[in-house]
């Protein structure tokens, strides 16, 4: 379940790996996640996640029977390398007769995997040459790996050539780069900065300060809903609240820095993702 990049870009592929499996009736298929993305695999979950609004909570634990006929509901639950998840693998049994069945991470709307079942006198490409599946395997790793950097590439231009601009991630749906662009900017005194997110179906926080959060605050609730905020002092609590797209979110936050100091910001879904603003007096002073 996913891939991450091997070098200093925070990379991850939304895919299955391999994205079409092919099993008998019978086979056990362990679905394994080493990094701290949550996934599922859910057969006969929801179908329109991008429309339809739920709680992926709902699907946090796994399903009574992980058995899967063909036609009856089977989750995994949150499957991550993480304490926010309970588990980093799961296993399906596979008892659908001969045909093509589709499985979903309610998490990723873009994130579809299949398995084919095949009947018992077929090999499947495991029995004939595990090499060549793995090779598969990690040639779709690769190959989202390198639409990561493009997409990180592109950020970093767009980013670059726009004043007082962050963006908070990038992604297509299918791969995420979990990165602010750029991760330190400066700034005079009295600037307002805006944080965009480019990754429509990846929620992202813009937050302060998460230590110092007050009764009746929420780092998911952003700290002014006309869209902007004024932060006065590093030590501050403030927050973007969820920027996502997808999920009918607001996709953009200001934050204006009246005072020098250095402001340190996080997103709480993702621990990779730091940022820094250093705020320097202004010219006129």
């Amino acid at each position: 379940m996913g891939t991450a990049a091997p070098d200093d870009i925070h990379i991850f592929g939304l895919r299955y790996y391999p994205e079409n499996i092919i099993v008998h009736t019978g086979d056990v298929i362990k679905f394994v996640s080493p990094f701290g993305e949550p996934h599922t695999a859910t057969f006969n979950g929801p179908t329109d996640l991008i429309v339809s609004p739920f709680n992926v909570f709902d699907y946090q634990d796994p399903s009574a029977s992980n058995v899967f006929d063909g036609t009856n509901y089977v989750n995994t639950g949150f499957v991550c390398n993480d304490e926010f998840c309970d588990r980093k693998e799961a296993e399906v049994v596979i008892t659908a007769p001969v045909g093509t069945y589709s499985y979903r991470c309610v998490f990723h709307p873009l994130m579809v995997g299949y398995v084919t079942v095949v009947d018992a006198k077929v090999e499947t490409p495991e029995e004939i040459d595990y090499r060549q599946w793995a090779q598969l395997r990690n040639f779709q790793m690769a190959e989202d790996i390198a639409i990561g950097k493009a997409l990180a590439t592109k950020a970093e231009t767009e980013a670059d050539n726009e004043d007082n601009l962050v963006i908070v991630g990038t992604g297509n749906g299918r791969v995420q780069v979990l990165e602010f662009f750029p991760s330190v900017l400066t700034i005079t005194a009295g600037t307002t900065v805006t944080f965009r997110n480019d990754d429509p179906f990846t929620p992202h926080t813009v937050t302060f300060n998460l230590g110092n959060v007050g009764d009746g605050e929420s780092p998911v609730v952003a700290s002014d809903d006309s869209g902007s905020f004024t932060i006065t002092s590093p030590e501050e609590f403030a927050t973007s609240g969820v920027l996502e797209e997808a999920f009918n979110q607001q996709k953009e936050y200001e934050f204006t820095f009246p005072n020098p100091g250095t402001y340190h910001y996080v997103c709480i879904y993702h621990d990779e993702m730091v940022g820094t603003i250093i705020v320097t007096e202004a010219a006129d002073k």
